[in-house]
């Protein structure tokens, strides 16, 4: 359920977005590909093609990593994208190089792209983590949460508002998305924000995954972060489960989920590539 959580929230971050039809030969491991667009913020990270991944368990445990040859196929020297009917607007012509983003869970590695036609911008392994929480859990964190908010005269509200004015950029996600934002005593305004966005599975069964979490430098190390991740599983009554992820050299943000009885369970490989032949039309 993480990979279709991760591509609602990629859905839910620009103003347009469209999917590209996953070729038959890849859909075994491809979850989706992903054209995302905002015409407010041209140039920012955000736009781009990303691919979502999820390998069978088997290819991780042999040790393999991606194919590069599957590089070839979807972007086959950029022309399959440029011969898309989206390919011919002002998204492409006027945004080159393409911006290519492959989220692969249970993968050691993209493989050798030397030979293809991108160039690598960035690289990044994320953990995945996840918690079950049942009624005694959720009683729990709302009990600390609640108690945090005594001990250091703080209350949370909606967040939407102090989201927007911090990421502009990335105000699309409000209308999709729950914002919640923590107010401590020492400021009359939100120090704090937490975002996260909830999906049913066929079965009615509801999942959440947390998108965002952010303390404002100065407040850090007050236990706001983890009030905030407290409050997300106490307030998602009848979720089943809750997902978040982290950038593996964040050892605090790891260690916030862990106290918050959150279990690794998988590893993603990150990459950014662009382009290599991309000229502007």
């Amino acid at each position: 359920m993480y990979t279709e959580l991760l591509v609602a929230h990629f859905e839910n971050s620009v103003p347009f977005c469209r999917r590209i039809p996953v070729p038959q030969s890849l859909r075994s491991d491809v979850v989706a590909i992903l054209i995302l667009h905002n015409p407010q913020y041209p140039r920012h990270f955000l736009n781009g093609c990303y691919i979502i991944c999820d390998l069978e368990q088997q290819m991780m445990n042999d040790g393999k990593t991606f194919p590069a040859t599957f590089l070839n196929l979807v972007v086959s020297e950029e022309q399959s994208w440029l011969e898309t009917d989206i390919g011919q607007t002002s998204l492409f012509t006027s945004h080159r190089p393409i911006v290519i983003s492959f989220r692969l869970l249970n993968c050691i590695g993209l493989g050798d792209i030397s030979k293809s036609y991108l160039n690598l911008k960035s690289k990044e392994l994320t953990d995945i983590l996840s918690v079950t929480p049942g009624f005694v859990q959720r009683a729990y964190a709302a009990l600390r949460c609640y108690a945090l908010q005594l001990r250091t005269d703080s209350y949370i509200i909606d967040g939407s508002e102090y989201f927007a004015s911090r990421y502009p950029a990335k105000s699309w996600l409000m209308n999709n998305e729950t914002t919640l934002a923590w107010v401590c005593g020492a400021s009359s305004s939100p120090v704090a924000y937490i975002q996260y966005v909830m999906l049913e599975d066929s079965g009615g069964d509801t999942h959440v995954l947390i998108t965002g979490l952010a303390v404002e430098e100065s407040y850090r190390r007050h236990g706001y972060g983890r009030g905030l991740v407290l409050s997300a599983i106490a307030g998602t009554p009848g979720c089943k489960e809750i997902w978040v992820s982290a950038k593996e050299e964040n050892y605090a943000a790891i260690s916030l989920y862990h106290q918050c009885g959150f279990e690794t369970k998988k590893r993603r490989w990150d990459y950014s590539l662009a382009t290599v032949h991309s000229k502007a039309g």
